[in-house]
């Protein structure tokens, strides 16, 4: 070994160091990426937030402390403004970024909610899902806080079908503009 050391010019030297260097700047590059790539998508991921404007039934208003949600979605479940069974209700909305004024909805009672829900027996209101689209595309599940890795709608009835409610698919990519 240190007879190899002994025969290196210092050519050879020069080119071992700028290799080395070369190595070193590539690592830094990926990390400085990956840094950027994370920071983007902190700052345009949308975090609208549901506040519930009348206690009893369902009536609300959004706000989003995020980047801005080129669409939305929430689904909830609740009881109906006039007497009757907890129902499955959808809105849809669009927000601009980092704002902190409530907005109200209009939100659309899909129908009463079938009894084998885990739901059904809802006493006030209760968010079940809340999606929404950045301006990149990419999807986020807002209740979870995190990244969509599948087809908005796909991603949708999974959640739907966990609470028994796969019957009221369609009419919620209906109301949600899912297509």
């Amino acid at each position: 070994m240190t007879n190899l050391i002994a025969r290196l010019s210092l050519t050879d030297w020069i080119a071992l160091g700028s290799l080395l260097a070369a190595v070193v700047a590539a690592i830094f590059a990926v990390r400085v990426d990956v840094f950027g790539r994370r920071s983007r998508a902190r700052d345009i991921r949308p975090q609208p937030r549901v506040r519930w404007v009348a206690p009893g039934y369902v009536r609300l208003g959004f706000y989003n402390v995020g980047g801005p949600a080129v669409h939305a979605l929430w689904v909830g479940a609740g009881k109906p403004k006039l007497p009757g069974k907890p129902s499955l209700f959808a809105a849809y909305a669009t927000f601009d970024g980092h704002t902190n004024e409530y907005v109200d909805f209009v939100e659309t009672n899909l129908g009463p909610l079938p009894e084998e829900s885990q739901v059904a027996e809802v006493s006030s209101a209760e968010s079940l899902i809340l999606v929404a689209q950045d301006v990149d595309g990419r999807w986020w599940d807002c209740l979870k806080d995190r990244a969509i890795s599948t087809p908005v709608k796909k991603y949708v009835a999974s959640q739907l079908a966990t609470q028994h409610l796969d019957a009221f698919a369609e009419r919620v990519y209906k109301e949600g503009r899912l297509g």
